[in-house]
């Protein structure tokens, strides 16, 4: 393929725009470079290319050029195309969404003369081009045209595919794509139409990642491209059809509903809190360790709304307020205490270096100087503890000392002051 085997009209805005942009003198200079930029041009311009070369062939790969006729010929079949005008209207649509179903380097690889240097995606070009036509090209040239009312029909053997294509298309994560129920009500359908003696097959295809219906990943698929309607419908189903999802399954949607939360205006992480198996919430103490780190006091809160035991009860490890403190998310701390966290409760310390048998959540937070958090426990009624405990990390303890001039009016000394104390001088300190 040449930049010359563009049509007239393209050739001629491409030379003229490029000598505009960069002169006559670079735009010559540019002869050097005439493979990778006639690729280039010819990306931006893909569409229309192909169309051009199904009219025209020139060098382009015959045999290659075939397979796509033959694709096209099946979309004039099935919607019944009988006129030139019809047919034009199909293939100038098919031209224009094939790019979106692969790269259009492949494609134009595919294209390419036989006798032009060999490329990557060589293999799977010419692999693809003497199969047969399956299911999942014309799976994918419905999609391309965008006619999804073909696509259940090819459900049955879209599960078996196991052969090499290079136009991608997974049944599910085309249908949340479309963000509506085009395509995913008929596939959650056929998934619930194979009963026993089918239940074998039906799990293969709903929870195996290779056959384009794998109903977990489509609901991270459906949190990632925003869809919430599809998130719930497929929660749903999974809840109603599928055997219990499972901790480890479960936490990674957590984790994927609490980053994606974070630049999305809907709620993706209360439906999967919602997904309770036998009655019983999956919310465990490193669910809550990854929501701290990562989400909003809203989503903390959701969190703690389905904890399974007295927010109040454990250890330093498995406390949330402690587990809040610890993710220093002021705003994972302030959720902790909106849901009835005790702010004065001590629980046995487990820091070797801290010479105190309890401690309580400020004291933690002062150790490992957050200073934001350690606002927030303040702002909120904590006890600040001495001043002979106090760290000489600057923030925190201008953060401290400020505090106490506000409740006592102490004057107590300036940092560096407090540098050149003895242990006993802040001791003999009163306030």
């Amino acid at each position: 393929m040449y930049l010359q085997d563009l049509p007239p009209e393209l050739f001629q805005q491409v030379t003229h725009d490029l000598v505009d942009v960069i002169g006559i003198r670079r735009a010559w200079n540019l002869r050097n470079f005439v493979n990778y930029t006639q690729t280039r041009i010819l990306v931006r311009f893909f569409d229309r290319y192909l169309l051009n070369r199904l009219h025209v062939p020139l060098d382009a790969d015959l045999d290659f050029l075939a397979k796509i006729k033959i694709l096209i010929e099946y979309l004039f079949e099935e919607l019944g195309a009988k006129d030139r005008q019809q047919r034009e209207e199909i293939t100038t649509k098919f031209c224009k969404g094939i790019s979106g179903l692969s790269n259009e380097y492949i494609i134009l690889g595919g294209l390419r003369a036989r006798n032009d240097p060999p490329q990557p995606y060589d293999y799977v070009c010419k692999t693809w081009t003497y199969q047969e036509l399956d299911a999942h090209d014309k799976a994918s040239a419905a999609f391309a045209v965008e006619e999804y009312h073909l696509i259940p029909k090819m459900f049955p053997e879209l599960g078996n595919n196991r052969k090499l294509h290079f136009l991608e298309f997974s049944s599910l994560n085309m249908a949340i794509a479309l963000s509506g129920e085009t395509l995913l009500e008929p596939i959650l359908q056929y998934l619930e139409s194979l009963k026993l003696p089918d239940l074998d097959r039906f799990f293969e295809l709903a929870l195996n990642g290779n056959t384009g219906f794998n109903i977990s990943q489509g609901i991270s698929r459906a949190i990632y491209k925003g869809n919430l309607h599809a998130t719930k419908t497929l929660l749903g189903f999974y809840s109603k059809n599928m055997p219990n999802m499972g901790p480890k399954k479960w936490a990674s949607l957590v984790e994927v509903a609490v980053i994606e939360g974070r630049h999305s205006p809907h709620d993706f992480l209360t439906p999967i809190l919602n997904y309770k198996p036998r009655g019983k919430s999956h919310v465990t103490r490193r669910t809550l360790i990854s929501v701290c780190e990562f989400g909003s006091r809203a989503m903390v809160n959701s969190i703690l709304a389905h904890w399974n035991t007295d927010i109040n009860t454990g250890s330093i490890l498995t406390l949330p307020l402690f587990i809040a403190v610890r993710s220093g998310n002021h705003h994972a701390v302030s959720a902790a205490l909106d849901s009835g966290a005790d702010i004065s409760i001590s629980v046995a310390s487990n820091i070797p270096t801290l010479v105190k048998r309890d401690l309580t959540a400020l004291e933690v937070a002062i150790y490992r100087r957050k200073v934001d958090v350690a606002k927030v426990l303040i702002d909120a009624g904590s006890i600040v503890p001495h001043i002979s405990t106090w760290p000489t990390h600057r923030r925190m303890y201008n953060l401290l000392r400020e505090s106490v001039h506000k409740k006592t009016n102490a004057k107590l000394p300036e940092l560096w002051q407090f540098k050149d104390m003895s242990k006993a001088d802040m001791q003999a300190l009163e306030y």
